[in-house]
């Protein structure tokens, strides 16, 4: 990311959006809401993308 941040800043928002959608996606193919271990998974992943 810090790079991708670096060398197009767009881009890298762009790809930060497309890997929350994907998380978006995967915890809506559950039946009710997304299970406590996704949605900790999700802040996780979130995050990283964040601090990188």
């Amino acid at each position: 990311m810090s790079l991708l941040k670096r060398e197009d800043p767009a881009e890298a928002d762009h790809f930060r959006s497309t890997i929350v959608v994907a998380i978006d996606a995967a915890a809506r193919t559950h039946q009710g809401e997304p299970s406590p271990t996704l949605m900790d998974m999700a802040r996780k992943i979130t995050a990283a993308l964040d601090a990188a």
